[in-house]
Order: structure tokens, then C-alpha cells, then sequence
């Protein structure tokens, strides 16, 4: 059952118990009771936060004012008032005033009494204020002189506080203060600004650099056609006049589109340098956490927005002009047949470097992952696990959902390689077993189950992709076999000058329908048409553990030092250490997902693209 908003902010992120005042809050903003943390605190060497799992230190280690404000908050909310100094001699009275100075609820018997003896000091009658006010003001944590954060129990400013009780923690931040420290020493939100501020930026160089040279190839173009159609009969340069017309209408309107990307750019650019400005002003000007976390808050969302609707992929448009057949030999169809037809092939740029946004660890001991998936439509993470002969399946933030395990009394299958066949079925290959192993997804548990088996007799499946309706796999000869998604084998491919040691990798490109073949630690990549005819090779002069292609053919691969791109070859990031086994790579939109194993521990990696 979904949680409500107060329930999710003053619950523990481990166990989802209820916080008290004395709960500690991680520099990540993750809040922990006593027991979850101490469960934490047992290993000196690996202390990480249980949600995120971003390192902490001791020293790090602190109550949030926000929290403690907050619970105290709730609770003033949520009690009787009774008199504190009758409470402390055992009598429950109900409270009528509060006394500013003191921080105390008095009964009209003990107001009394206080006034008699406090004369200079400021008493409220609750009476006369409803309880959001009265709540209100005994949370009031401004200085009323100087309007600056002080502590009201102790009557000096946080910044020389040093004494600790349940309502006064030792020198604490306030949450404009944290984040402010945090910005100073390159926060998250200002590597964000910093990061979309770059993309854009490059964003709109590339596209004046495209326009421009798309406007000279539109010129050239034109006038080379109209240099070749000069000696061709009036019909001819009619038609001729037209096809260039429209050319620069397509590109016109192409760069009109551009100019409206770049406009929209700047406008976000400004927005953003507005921003900054806003964030350093809610971060110095000491508001109060609420109305700092209420903006903290709300940047973090205009942050998101922006970097999934401005920060994409840059279309770089190229003239192609197609002739007709008629053209070379003769001009008797004139006045039927048209010159040309004119499109604007576009090609999406490479990345330019790539973020790590989010990691988990796969929660499951004795883990060999061979491969890795990723749905589509909910992002959740699929595994094949050598080692248990299983599936299993995780959330997008690495919570186990089910394990679907290939074997029973009679069959053990083990899971090599698997691929998507639409959004409820995948198909597993078990290599030395001549194994299709078809899956199910559903709705409800056991959420994966085994639908299918197809046997294929002097068929090893050690790697395998999909492309449109079509299923490839490359066994250990080296010999491509195509099969529908059902299984039924269709034809065998055997490409031709690809030798090695090692089993080969199969990676499909939807761009073009062709196929890819790498060795496995090996250097070279192979690009074969259907038929089995090579078109090109790649020397990456590393060796490659994994590799995929995105929807538009650009090919990335990892090993264990990190993940690269070719055309040209380029490092897009180094791993913090080396990978222990061979890392596995996936790419869905705009996000690479990776699998590698440092200090015996099992990481899944996603990286958002910045092109």
C-alpha cells in the first residue's frame, strides 16, 4: 500500500519505522533509526548508505535539524498541552500560555506565579490563537533582532552552539546550511546545472556548425543540379526548378527547426544562470528549512525535467538527392516522371561522455552474472546468474523482485545469453545444451516462469540478439543461426574471415539490419550483412569483454577499465577499479546499463548520455 507523504518523510528508509528525535540523517538525506544504522556501523571498511549506497564517514554522521524540526513539529501537533512545571511534580494540567524565554507551557495557576517572578518575560495566551499558530510560534528559530538561525534552548547562534539535549543537538546544520556546505564542495544539483549547461551549449555550437554547412551543401547541390539539367528540354528544367524549390523548403524548414531548438536552449540557459542565482539566495539568506527544502525540492524537479526534455540526442541532417532511372538514358517520360525525390537523412551524433547517475548491489551471494537485460517499458533489470542456473529480476533501484530458476528433477539448464522478444517474453540460450529457453513475464507471482524449451540438435547457442522479428545466435564454430520467435530455425550463416581462440559476441543493429561478431578479449569487431558477406572491421586496439548498439548503430563496448565508444575509438568513462570478471553492457534510450564485480561484490552502473 502506497505511503502518504508525511508517512514517507518521517519514516526510517530501512525498515519504514517511525523516526524519533534522536534518528541520524546520512549526508545522501537518507534518515536511519538507532537499529538500521548500528546494522551499518559493524563494518568499518564498507560503511554505505543501505538505500543509495553512497560512502559515509563517522565524522559525517549527524542529526538533520530539518528532521528533528519536523518530528517536533508533528508531535506539538499531535499532543495534549499540558503544563510542564506541573508535569514535572507529577500533575497533569492543561496548558494556557507559553513562555517565550523559558520554552515552556504554563497553567493559569503557574502563569501566575511565572509573571510574578518574570517580569520581563513574553507570555502567550493560547487561548487566543489557534493551534497552528501557537504551534508556529514555539518552533520559531529566527532571532527576532537580527533574523539569523540561533538556538532558542540555549539563546545563542548555531554557530558557537555546543551544548546537546534532546531539543538542542551539538552544533547542527540547518538545511540551508548543509546544502549550502554541499555546494561549496560541488554538490549534486550544481554538477547537474553544470552538466546540462555544457550539453546544451555543445547542443547549439553543433547545430549552428550544421546549419551552416547544411545551407552550403543545399547551395552546391542546387547549382549542380542546375549545371547538369542546362542542356535538358524546358520540361526538364521545370522540373529541376521544382526539385531545388522544395529542397530548400525541406531545408529551410529544417533550419527553422534547429533555430527553435537553439532558441528553446537559450531560453533554458537563462533559466537555469536565474536559478543559480535563486539557489545561492535561498542558501545565504537564511531562510527557514522549510521554505529552503520546498526549493530544494523544486529545483531538483526543474532539473529533471529539463535533462530529459532539453538534454538529448543532436540530429545532424545531410542532403541525399535521388535521381530517376530515366535520367542517364533518355528524357521521353518527361512530362510523366519527376526529376528527383529529396529527404534529409538524419544521423545522431556519438555520445561525448557519459554520468553515473545510480548504482546498486545485487543483493545475492555467489552471484556469476553472464548477461544482462533490461525491460523497456518498466526498466526493470534481468540477470542471468551461471552459478544458480537462474533469472532473476530486479527494480530500476536493485530490489530483488522474483528468480526464475532453470532446473527441476529431471532438467538443469544453464543460462548463457538472453534478449528481449516483446515486453512479456524473453528467450534464454543454454550454450552447451542446445537450448532455446523461452519466459514468460507476468503480472502476478512467481512474476517469471519457464513457457518454452526448444531443443536444436549441433546447435550451441553461446551468444545471441534480436532484430525485428528475428532471433540470431552465433555458436562455439563460429556459425550464425537465424530463427523466428518462436524457435523454429530458419537459416545458418557462416561468416566469412573471422578466426580466433575465443567464442564470438553477436550484437545486432537495428539501424541497418546488419549484425556485429567480436571475440571475446580481443580487439577487433566484425560487421557482417545478412548473407554472411563482411562489410567492415573495427581495431579498438583494447580488448573488448562486451559490447551493444543503440537504436541508431552507434557501438559501445566495456571491459574491465571501463566503457568506450568507437568512431572514433574514445574512453567514455573509467570504472573507480578494475572490474573482477568481464563486465556485461546494455543500452536502453538514452542509458547505459553495466554489470561489473569489485571486491567480490556484484554492481549494477546507469549512465546517462550527454552528447
Amino acid at each position: 500500500m502506497a505511503m502518504n507523504e508525511n508517512q514517507i518523510t518521517f519514516s526510517c528508509s530501512g525498515c519504514r519505522k517511525e523516526l524519533v528525535l534522536e534518528s541520524k540523517t546520512l549526508p545522501c538525506l537518507h534518515s536511519y533509526c538507532d537499529t538500521c544504522l548500528n546494522q551499518n556501523l559493524e563494518d568499518e571498511k564498507n560503511r554505505h548508505c543501505p538505500k543509495c549506497k553512497e560512502p559515509f564517514t563517522l565524522d559525517q554522521l549527524c542529526s538533520s535539524p530539518f528532521l528533528a524540526k519536523s518530528l517536533r513539529h508533528r508531535q506539538l501537533e499531535s499532543m495534549d498541552w499540558n503544563c510542564n512545571l506541573c508535569f514535572e511534580d507529577g500533575i497533569k494540567s492543561a496548558a494556557k500560555s507559553w513562555c517565550r524565554q523559558c520554552q515552556k507551557l504554563l497553567c493559569e495557576k503557574c502563569n501566575r506565579s511565572h509573571s510574578k517572578f518574570q517580569e520581563n518575560h513574553t507570555l502567550k495566551d493560547l487561548d487566543k490563537i489557534g493551534k497552528v499558530e501557537a504551534v508556529e510560534m514555539m518552533m520559531a528559530d529566527k532571532c527576532l533582532l537580527h533574523g539569523k538561525l540561533f538556538c532558542e534552548k540555549c539563546n545563542i547562534y548555531y554557530g558557537n552552539h555546543t551544548t546537546e539535549s534532546y531539543m538542542c543537538l551539538s552544533q547542527p546544520l540547518s538545511t540551508g546550511e548543509e546544502a549550502l556546505r554541499e555546494v561549496s564542495h560541488g554538490s549534486t544539483l550544481e554538477k547537474k546545472i553544470g552538466n546540462i549547461e555544457d550539453s546544451l551549449t555543445r547542443a547549439n555550437e553543433s547545430m549552428e556548425q550544421y546549419m551552416a554547412q547544411l545551407c552550403l551543401e543545399c547551395e552546391a547541390t542546387s547549382l549542380e543540379s542546375w549545371h547538369d539539367f542546362e542542356q535538358i528540354m524546358e520540361n526538364a528544367r521545370l522540373k529541376t526548378h521544382d526539385l531545388c524549390k522544395d529542397m530548400k523548403e525541406k531545408t529551410e524548414k529544417q533550419v527553422r527547426r534547429w533555430r527553435g531548438f537553439i532558441d528553446k536552449n537559450h531560453i533554458i540557459l537563462k533559466e537555469l544562470e536565474t536559478w543559480r542565482l535563486k539557489l545561492h539566495q535561498i542558501l545565504t539568506e537564511g531562510h527557514d528549512d522549510m521554505h529552503v527544502a520546498y526549493w530544494l525540492r523544486l529545483l531538483a524537479l526543474k532539473l529533471s525535467s529539463w535533462m530529459h526534455q532539453s538534454v538529448g540526442m543532436i540530429e545532424k541532417c545531410q542532403l541525399d538527392v535521388t535521381l530517376a532511372n530515366w535520367w542517364v538514358d533518355a528524357s521521353e517520360n518527361l512530362k510523366s516522371d519527376e526529376i528527383g525525390s529529396l529527404s534529409l537523412r538524419k544521423e545522431k551524433l556519438p555520445a561525448n561522455n557519459l554520468e553515473c547517475y545510480k548504482q546498486w548491489e545485487v543483493v545475492k551471494s555467489n552471484v556469476y552474472i553472464y548477461s544482462l537485460c533490461v525491460s523497456k517499458e518498466d526498466k526493470h533489470v534481468f540477470i542471468s546468474d551461471f552459478n544458480k542456473r537462474s533469472i532473476i529480476e530486479f527494480t530500476e533501484q536493485g530490489e530483488m523482485v522474483c528468480e526464475c530458476k532453470l532446473f527441476d528433477d529431471t532438467n538443469k539448464f544453464y543460462p548463457w545469453e538472453m534478449c528481449f522478444i516483446c515486453p512479456d517474453s524473453y528467450i534464454v540460450g543454454s550454450g552447451d545444451q542446445n537450448r532455446l529457453i523461452f519466459l514468460e513475464r507476468l503480472k502476478n507471482p512467481p512474476f517469471l516462469k519457464i513457457k518454452n524449451v526448444v531443443h536444436h540438435d549441433k546447435i550451441g547457442f553461446f551468444s545471441l540478439c534480436k532484430m525485428d522479428e528475428t532471433i540470431f545466435t552465433c555458436d562455439f564454430e563460429r556459425r550464425v543461426e537465424s530463427f523466428s520467435i518462436q524457435g523454429k530455425n530458419i537459416k545458418t550463416i557462416k561468416p566469412k574471415e573471422i578466426e580466433n581462440e575465443y567464442f564470438p559476441l553477436i550484437r545486432a543493429d537495428p539501424s541497418t539490419g546488419n549484425f556485429w561478431l567480436a571475440e571475446i578479449n580481443s580487439s577487433m569487431l566484425f560487421c557482417f550483412n545478412s548473407n554472411g558477406e563482411k562489410l567492415r572491421s573495427v581495431n579498438t586496439e583494447v580488448h573488448i569483454s562486451d559490447f551493444f548498439l543503440n537504436e541508431f548503430g552507434h557501438l559501445y563496448f566495456c571491459n574491465e577499465e571501463g566503457i568506450f565508444c568507437i568512431s572514433p575509438v574514445k574512453n567514455l568513462y573509467k570504472f573507480e577499479k578494475k572490474s573482477e570478471f568481464r563486465p556485461r553492457i546494455y543500452i536502453l534510450g538514452n542509458e547505459i546499463y553495466v554489470a561489473i564485480k569489485i571486491n567480490g561484490q556484484y554492481l549494477i552502473k546507469i549512465f546517462q548520455i550527454y552528447y
